[in-house]
Order: structure tokens, then C-alpha cells, then sequence
């Protein structure tokens, strides 16, 4: 369009970006969630007076968890493609149709669902970017926003000093918002950008087995490791293999997967995005409770526990 950038700036394309959840087991598979009870989440620490924003695919209107919309993605409103409803469950599900049996780690927390993606799941650098800035602007007027969900990956090589995206989330890190991002999913020596960036609270997941008993978990298989910029990457695990949360009706999750579905509400999820919404909700539990932690204390605390 003969724009120009200014002398010394780093041009980068606007590119596709992927969600990180695994492959679906089927339901039929002990439709039995642990992940709580791995985690040791206390119940007196629900999340209470914290909103975490969900960048990710939208988040359907389920009546279980106390959500607010802001759609950047150029399209219709709503989770059309089922990722990002099912981790609102995880994060701050109130479990109401299980009688709590699929509750999610903080499940008085807010929801701020910053949609990025079209109905198919598709997004990009430039439009996650947007989803970025609604997250500051929404951070000026609620200082209860304290915590950022993004299970989101780009092939980025740029270091994070360069890297768009993880630029705009440092800045938000500096400005007292945790931002929790995942792994990824192609195994060890995969890690990519943003979960590269030493500075934010990367996630790998763990397979609790389906039991409360944190001792025979297992790194799952898929769990993205490595050295990246001079730092072992992830910082912490959590559960992300079979667990169950909320299914966004008619989305692609679930017509693509009927085998998945628990009862009429939940759905069975795998991967490293599944992962860190359980520790995003483990940082908004946090949080809500020491609300004087800044997030690298957050960050501290988790990798210490």
C-alpha cells in the first residue's frame, strides 16, 4: 500500500496462527475429570474479585460461567469452532449442570472472552494483536483483570525482544497481568513462540491418569519441551489429557467429534491449551487470594510449588 516503515524497525508479515489442543479421545473413555485434585486447588480460593481474559475462539453462552464478549475477529459473535468455550469451563466453569462435578479451577473468576478467530477456528498474528490491545483497554477501566489466557502458536524464529506478539504480551505482563500461554503439542524441541519467551508462564501438560494422586502422573507424550533463547522451556505442567469441560453446541469441536460429547453439556479435550487454562485458572485462584503478588511473583510461586 506504500507505507514505509521507519528506519531501524523489523518488518513482519501478518501469518496464520494454531490452536493447541490434541487430538479428542472418545467419552467412552471414563468420562472422569481430576484435574482439580491433581492440582491441589483449595476450595476456599475460587477466584473470586479476578477476570481473566480468554484470547482464543469465542465462548458460547452456557450459563456456566460469568462471561463478558469483545469480538476482534472481523466476524460473526460466538464460538463457532468450540476451543475456546470448552477452556472458559476449565478456567471458571461453575459446573452447575454436573452438580460440580466439572467445575473449573476458579469458578467465581470473570471471563473476559476476547474473540480472535472466525467461526472455522482461523485467526493471525494481526488480528490476535488486536485482541491484545482490547485486553489493555479493558485493563485501564477493571483493574480486576489480572490474569491473560493464550493457547495460541506461531513458527515465529524472531526472538521476543522482536516478536510482535510477544512484545505486546510482555507489556501487558509489565502492566500486572499474568499472562498464561501453552507449550504446544509437537513434543519435545518444538517450542515456539510466544510459550519461547522466557518471561511468560509457559504451560506442558501432564496426564493425571484420571486420578486425584499427583505421584503417578505422567509428561504427556505431545508436551512441547526444549531450550529456547538459553532457558528450559516450559515453566510448570498441569493436566491436559482427557479432561472434561464445556462444549459449545453445533460447533465444529462437536459435530466433527460426537464420541467426545459427556452428557449434554461437556466435552472430553486434549492438549497443551487445556493444560494452561487449568493453570490460568491456578494463577486467578492465586490471585484472588494474595492480590498484592505482581505477575512474576505469580510466576515464582507456581514454579516453587
Amino acid at each position: 500500500d506504500g507505507a514505509r516503515p521507519p528506519t531501524g524497525a523489523t518488518v513482519v508479515p501478518d501469518t496464520p496462527m494454531r490452536f493447541t489442543s490434541a487430538g479428542v479421545p472418545a467419552a467412552a473413555d471414563l468420562p472422569v475429570t481430576t484435574y482439580r485434585q491433581s492440582i491441589k486447588a483449595p476450595s476456599a480460593a475460587r477466584g473470586a474479585g479476578v477476570t481473566v481474559a480468554l484470547v482464543d475462539t469465542g465462548v458460547a453462552d452456557t450459563g456456566e460461567v460469568d462471561v463478558t464478549h469483545v469480538n476482534v475477529s472481523g466476524g460473526p459473535q460466538g464460538d463457532g469452532y468450540g476451543h475456546g468455550t470448552f477452556l472458559s469451563g476449565l478456567i471458571a466453569g461453575n459446573g452447575n449442570a454436573s452438580d460440580g462435578a466439572y467445575a473449573g479451577v476458579a469458578p467465581d473468576a470473570k471471563v473476559l472472552d476476547v474473540q480472535v478467530a472466525d467461526q472455522d477456528g482461523s485467526t493471525s498474528l494481526a488480528k490476535v494483536l488486536a485482541g491484545l490491545q482490547a485486553v489493555a483497554d479493558h485493563r485501564a477501566d477493571d483493574p480486576s483483570l489480572k490474569v491473560l489466557s493464550l493457547a495460541l502458536s506461531t513458527g515465529s524464529p524472531l526472538p521476543p525482544y522482536l516478536d510482535p506478539l510477544t512484545r505486546g504480551l510482555r507489556t501487558l505482563w509489565a502492566d500486572g497481568v499474568t499472562v498464561v500461554v501453552a507449550a504446544g503439542n509437537d513434543g519435545p524441541g518444538t517450542v515456539s513462540s510466544p510459550a519461547s519467551d522466557p518471561a511468560l508462564l509457559a504451560v506442558g501438560a501432564t496426564d493425571d491418569r484420571k486420578t486425584a494422586d499427583p505421584g503417578d502422573d505422567t509428561l504427556a507424550d505431545f508436551s512441547a519441551s526444549g531450550r529456547t533463547f538459553g532457558v528450559q522451556r516450559p515453566d510448570v505442567s498441569a493436566p491436559g489429557v482427557s479432561l472434561v469441560s464445556l462444549k459449545a453446541p453445533g460447533s465444529i469441536a462437536d459435530t466433527e467429534n460426537p464420541d467426545a460429547s459427556v452428557a449434554d453439556k461437556y466435552f472430553k479435550g486434549t492438549g497443551t491449551s487445556m493444560s494452561s487454562a487449568v493453570a490460568a485458572g491456578a494463577v486467578a485462584a492465586l490471585v484472588g487470594v494474595r492480590g498484592s503478588l505482581t505477575p512474576d511473583q505469580v510466576k515464582r510461586v507456581l514454579m516453587g510449588t
